[in-house]
Formats: structure tokens, sequence, C-alpha cells
């Protein structure tokens, strides 16, 4: 019964508030560990894998310097931090408080996949990547996929090659931001980040902004309601 409750509060506060966005500025904290704080009132879970094996993202605070950070701004020397006078490279948004970035220092970070599961299907979505740069020990790309309810992938897109952190073409601590509209079809139930760089450890990334259209259609919506309502009745009933 709690788990029915939950996913109608989920349905119909995403009919009252429309595209709900995820930027982590309510987390309230340093080094804190994500997965379900966002599933009532966004309807998302995250989880993450570290070269295969199950762990989750952090949040962290921009800009703090300490021994565990989320990537490194070459071009300023420092870390966790928007490139400085970032409008001069086409861009206008630059990071919050908070982001998403893997577990642990930079320096072990290697092969990493984010997972974002939605408790409804969504229909459209998109999120923020910062600081896809390359280094002499190789270069950083990302993958990005959704998938249906079986699992099976619907589309994905790739991230621009990382080039030298040095260049100040390059990535280094700018965004690269994806999206994908699946035309009012909301079928999407999960989204993956893969890392598919050359970097074996030293990966840094920032994850942030995603935002979430997970409206149903209106004939979708009541039928969630109906349906709702009389597993409610018959429970009552018992």
């Amino acid at each position: 019964m709690k788990t029915l409750l939950a996913l109608l509060v989920i349905a119909f506060a995403s009919v009252a508030q429309g595209a709900l966005i995820i930027d982590f500025e309510d987390i309230g904290g340093d080094n804190i560990a994500i997965t379900n704080q966002y599933e009532t009132s966004h309807g998302v879970v995250f989880s993450m894998k570290m070269n295969g094996v199950d762990t989750l993202p952090y949040s962290e605070l921009v800009g703090e310097g300490d021994s565990v950070n989320g990537f490194l701004n070459d071009q300023d020397n420092n870390y966790d931090q928007a490139r400085a006078l970032i409008a001069n490279y086409g861009q206008t948004d630059t990071l919050g408080e908070y982001f998403l970035r893997a577990p642990g220092s930079i320096s072990n970070t290697g092969q990493v996949e984010l997972i974002v599961n939605y408790i409804l299907p969504v229909a459209a979505l998109r999120a923020e990547l910062w600081d896809i740069d390359a280094h002499t020990n190789g270069y950083e790309k990302w993958l990005v996929t959704i998938y249906d309810g079986n699992d099976n992938p619907l589309a994905s897109q790739e991230s621009p090659t990382g080039i030298d952190a040095s260049d100040p073409n390059s990535l280094d601590s700018l965004k690269w931001k994806f999206e994908f509209d699946r035309a009012g079809v909301f079928d999407v139930h999960k989204m993956t980040i893969m890392f598919i760089g050359s970097k074996t450890s030293g990966v840094g990334i920032a994850f942030d902004r995603f935002y979430v259209d997970s409206i149903p259609e209106p004939a979708t919506m009541c039928m969630l309601a109906l349906g709702g309502v009389a597993m409610l009745r018959r429970r009552n009933r018992k």
C-alpha cells in the first residue's frame, strides 16, 4: 500500500509541477552518498558502478579543495570550480553550490557508470557533464544511453572526445549538455552515463542539473488514478 501511495504522489506531483530539476542544491552537505533522496519528490533514484563494482555517487561542494574532489580545473589551477570568465567560452550557466561526483579521490576514479532509474517513465530528459578533457594518461569520453522498461536501449549519445586540458578549446572545467526528447512518449525507465575514454584512472567528472519530464498523458493519469482507487478499496474491504 505504501508503494502504491508513493507512486500516486509522484504522478500527481509531476502533473502539478511540470518538468523537474535535480541540481543537488538542496542536499545540504558535502560527501553525502546519493541514492533515493529524490525518489519521492522527483521519482528518480541514483546508483553507480566503479570498475564494475556497485557503489554510490556522492555530493561535492563546489570549490572546496579537500582531499576528495570531483575534477581538476587545469586552466585555473583549482578543484571543483567552473572555469573563470566562462562566458568567454560561449557558456552562461555555471556550477551551483553542489554537484554529483564519483566516490573516492580522482586518482582512483576509473571506469565509472552513473545509473539513473525513473520510478515513472519519462518522455524528455537532459543533464550536464563537466570537465571532459585529456591528460598524458589518456582522454575522457562518455556514452549516455536511455532504456525502456525491458532494459532495451532506445537511444544514445556520445560526448565529445576530451582534448588536452591545457588547451583553451578543451572542455576542461566546462560543461557538455545532452538531451533526449521522446516526442511525448513516456517510455524511458532508465538512463546510464558510462565512461568510454582511454583513461584507467584519474577520471575527473561533475554530473549536474538533471531535468526530468515525467508527466504522463491525461489518459495514463486517469487510468493510474482509477486503478489506485480500486486497489485501495479492495484493501479496505479486507
